[in-house]
């Protein structure tokens, strides 16, 4: 089966809470499945890519988008 994973945030196994989970199911599912991930990334959390990589058949990363003025002149 093929499954892909939307997180809101960058799974990876340094960190603690819900990220640390979804790597963990990211690893467990790998095993009988065909895996892939699209996720926005910090640049903090590039280093942290070649340790899910392994684990993944498609990766879409795309960096947080810029936060928008609320009041506007």
């Amino acid at each position: 089966m093929k499954i892909l994973i939307t997180p809101k945030e960058f799974p990876h196994s340094k960190v603690i809470g819900g990220p640390i989970l979804i790597y963990n199911r990211i690893k467990y599912l790998s095993k009988n499945h065909k895996v892939g991930l699209a996720s926005f990334i910090k640049e903090e959390d590039r280093q942290y890519l070649g340790s899910i990589e392994p684990y993944l058949d498609d990766l879409e990363l795309m960096p947080y988008p810029q936060p928008r003025n609320i009041v506007k002149k």
